[in-house]
């Protein structure tokens, strides 16, 4: 099952600021942040590198038409629920999945499940015609060529499985729609996710 026209959501403004942000780019200088919602250029430099979960859920909410506010408002609303966590080193630790199904359940009825201990091709196949898997992957996965030095990190929203290929976007990705053989994405794959259902 592959979902085709998925919208693609960047974790900064939008998919052209990726690779310059990646490369060390400020954010704020990259494309229009204050379209995101965000009012504080500091706020918005902090978060946008922390977001990718964030975005992963307004493409599915994009694609079902659910309507969303911007987000710099689910942020907000993620940090009530505590989706993220602030510590007191001045970290963040999130996204943080049962918090985050309870929150987009209560927000926006939708279903989801966490997946823990699962193979990549397991968690590829929940995807049907009403669900998406979002997969907790290495941010090296951009450049699947090179060694990864970790799994995990990073999410990713899985749009589909054909045959032994696996769909995604990657919301600090260079393209809008990324497929890589099973086996190779499986390198960059923490062993968990979820499943978001409308």
């Amino acid at each position: 099952m592959r979902h085709l026209g998925v919208p693609y959501r960047s974790q900064w403004a939008g998919l052209g600021c990726n690779a310059a942000v990646v490369g060390g780019a400020d954010p704020c200088t990259t494309g229009p942040w204050w379209e995101t919602g965000f009012t504080d250029a500091d706020a918005y430099r902090f978060w946008s590198g922390k977001v990718c979960g964030l975005a992963c859920l307004e493409s599915a909410l994009d694609h079902w038409r659910r309507s969303r506010p911007d987000r710099a408002a689910l942020l907000g609303e993620a940090l009530e629920y505590g989706v993220y966590v602030r510590r007191d080193d001045g970290g963040v630790d999130g996204l943080i999945y049962a918090p985050f199904l309870r929150w987009i359940v209560a927000r926006f009825g939708i279903a989801g499940e966490v997946h823990t201990e699962t193979s990549l091709r397991d968690l590829a196949s929940t995807v049907g015609p009403r669900s998406f898997a979002i997969a907790s992957v290495s941010p090296g996965i951009r450049w699947p060529d090179r060694p990864n030095e970790r799994r995990g990190g990073h999410l990713v929203l899985i749009t589909g499985r054909d045959g032994d290929r696996v769909w995604f976007h990657n919301p600090s990705g260079f393209e809008a729609n990324s497929t890589l053989p099973l086996d190779v994405m499986d390198r960059f794959f923490a062993g968990r996710g979820m499943t978001i259902s409308r």
